[in-house]
């Protein structure tokens, strides 16, 4: 559990470190990736990580600079009998 969020605080760090960059250039782009698997949904304190990214996300895309493009990508386990 405490691994996750060394993660968090890395992945927010390197995001971070673009939009320090993409301030200097004006624009930019970023994409954030966020993981929606089972194992998201353990605990940490009495939280789901899930919440915790959540959190986490929400902050980043508030403090984004004005110029900057964001996407978003969950990865996710593929829904079971689904067609391959």
């Amino acid at each position: 559990m405490k691994r996750s969020i060394c993660w968090y605080v890395i992945f927010g760090l390197l995001a971070l470190q673009t939009l320090a960059h993409a301030q200097d250039t004006a624009t930019g782009n970023v994409l954030f990736i966020l993981d929606a698997s089972g194992s998201m949904w353990g605990q940490v304190d009495q939280k789901a990580e899930i919440a915790i990214a959540k959190e986490v996300m929400t902050t980043l895309v508030q403090d984004l600079p004005e110029g900057i493009r964001a996407g978003l990508e969950v990865l996710r386990p593929p829904l079971q009998g689904r067609l391959q």
